[in-house]
């Protein structure tokens, strides 16, 4: 069993990590670790602003590589002792559409996904990539949420 497990270092991705390696192991399966690092372009300025918001918007493939190794080394941290094979999957683009390519050129046999990422703040709904992952996957998609 391949089980696609998408991380971003918050709380939800990791509980979503430990529901893939318990599946992962008792299966004697593989998780492909991944990460997805959205790439936003910013803009030029405009005339009425005194600051210039393209500061504060990472658009550097290296940085945005460099954050994504983190993430995932904190993810490989937490599957350190399992007898788990491990592949990793670091890419740059839209999470959601990522995240359902990935699964598809890894061949998973499942995704499992925390119900909201860095970016949740509603307790009532589910996150938006989790809820596109879930509504466009071809293969089973477990959410997890942070109390499971």
């Amino acid at each position: 069993m391949r089980v696609l497990v998408p991380i971003d270092g918050s709380e939800y991705s990791m509980k979503a990590l430990e529901k893939g390696k318990e599946i992962a192991e008792k299966y004697n399966g593989e998780i492909i670790l991944t990460n997805i690092q959205k790439r936003i372009v910013s803009r030029p300025k405009p005339m009425s602003m005194d600051y210039d918001i393209g500061k504060f918007i990472e658009d550097d493939p290296n940085i945005l590589h460099e954050r994504g190794q983190q993430v995932l080394e904190k993810g490989l941290e937490k599957l350190k002792g399992s007898s788990v094979k491990v592949a990793i999957c670091l890419l740059i683009g839209d999470p959601a559409e990522e995240i359902l390519e990935c699964a598809k050129r890894n061949e998973a046999d499942m995704i499992v996904i925390g119900s909201l990422g860095l970016t949740g703040i509603s307790k009532f709904l589910m996150g938006s990539v989790s809820s596109k992952v879930v509504n466009n996957a071809h293969i089973p998609v477990m959410v997890v949420k942070k109390n499971d």
